[in-house]
């Protein structure tokens, strides 16, 4: 706000009260996506009581009500791995019941509460771009379920992030699906996707860029002309003097440039 009367710029000052409106509309939640739903302890132990009935003493009413508050931190994060559910229940209700019985506890909490765990649907913006897809799936990693139930809608011609702290399965995601592992999502005879990965084939490095690229399964299947190659991959900087060299030489930056033009010679819809 000092800025927007203080800075000498007057193009400076416009900027920085944008900047200062934008702020304050956000403060006051205009043109925000309203807050999701959170779990609430009431109706978690009453999920917890149709699993189990607890005695009526003091010290285990306490260690349910915590093991309810930790259980509605799992809700709130959509947490449906088992294993996430024993770590909360199996450790506290050991002094109450056998070990078994408190791992059989926490199964029941997590289909009970799993049903707490459904996201609100996002209202569509009204918009005549066409549909690309509009599917519910689960996704695994070995024995991690990395998302349960969840939709993905993609329209042409938009432009998705997908974020995520690390080894969270964005990448995982991507993968399956540009190889067609994601149920309910188009098949590659109706919806082209390609995932951009800066890999060079050990047995092909010794290749020029251009061979290298012509070489690639993929683009055999498109029937793409050594021409193209080289117009598409000059437009995204690559020299006469490159294009003919070995692409063992190239850095990770320009490997990433080549799986970019390499991308784009398969004219993905995704």
């Amino acid at each position: 706000e000092r800025a927007t009367e203080e800075v000498s710029d007057p193009e400076a000052r416009t900027v920085c009260g944008k900047a200062v409106d934008q702020l304050n509309r956000a403060n006051d939640g205009i043109g925000m996506a309203p807050e999701p739903p959170v779990a609430e302890l009431e109706t978690t132990l009453k999920a917890y009581a149709t699993v189990a009935t607890a005695a009526e003493d003091d010290v285990v009413a306490t260690i349910v009500e915590f093991v309810g508050k930790q259980g509605m931190a799992l809700i709130d994060a959509r947490a449906s791995e088992q294993t996430e559910w024993n770590s909360i229940v199996v450790p506290y209700y050991k002094v109450l019941v056998d070990a078994a019985t408190a791992e059989a506890i926490a199964k029941g909490y997590l289909e009970k509460c799993s049903k707490m765990m459904v996201a609100e649907e996002e209202e569509e913006e009204d918009t005549d771009a066409e549909q690309l897809c509009d599917c519910k799936f689960s996704l695994a990693y070995g024995s991690k379920v990395l998302l349960n139930n969840t939709r993905l809608s993609l329209k042409r011609g938009f432009r998705y992030g997908l974020v995520g702290p690390n080894e969270c399965g964005k990448t995982t995601l991507m993968r399956a699906i540009a190889n067609g592992q994601v149920d309910g999502f188009p098949p590659a005879d109706e919806l082209r996707t390609v995932f951009v990965e800066a890999d060079i084939l050990g047995e092909l490095s010794h290749l020029s860029v251009v061979d290298y690229i012509f070489a690639d399964e993929r683009i055999r299947n498109c029937a793409v002309p050594r021409e193209d190659i080289e117009k598409t991959l000059a437009s995204v900087g690559f020299t006469d003097i490159m294009l003919k060299g070995s692409v063992s030489h190239l850095s990770g930056g320009w490997r990433m440039k080549l799986a970019l033009g390499r991308a784009m010679l398969q004219r993905a819809d995704i």
